[in-house]
């Protein structure tokens, strides 16, 4: 005698959704009074036509990318990336050393008014 199958309340849940869930949308589209099979036809219109894209480009063998071309461009955007680090560096440098003399000078001003004060 063969075991009957018992499915599990999360299945059923499952099971629930998945015919719920499309009759959910195709009601309340048809509420709003848009046609219901319109979207799904051209969700799946666009889809074969990346589909049949991909598989063109794939068979014409235009999309063959080198590993050598691959990463010349990440080295190239690495020395980019590193020559802007280096501007930025040198900017922050100076900008340090604009705020040290500002500082100093600041000191020094105020330097010998706080010696008074303690005679």
């Amino acid at each position: 005698m063969a075991k009957k199958y018992k499915l599990t309340g999360c299945a059923r849940f499952f099971i629930f959704l998945l015919i719920i869930g499309p009759l959910v949308y195709f009601g309340v589209s048809y509420f709003r009074g848009e046609n219901p099979v319109e979207p799904v036809k051209e969700l799946i219109k666009e889809t074969t036509e990346k589909v049949k894209e991909k598989t063109k480009d794939l068979g014409s063998g235009t999309s063959e990318v080198k590993e050598e071309d691959i990463l010349d461009g990440v080295i190239d955007a690495q020395k980019t990336r590193i020559q802007e680090q280096k501007e930025r560096i040198e900017t922050l440098e100076n900008q340090v050393k604009q705020l040290e003399e500002q500082l100093r000078r600041e000191q020094a001003k105020n330097a010998p008014a706080t010696n008074n004060v303690d005679n």
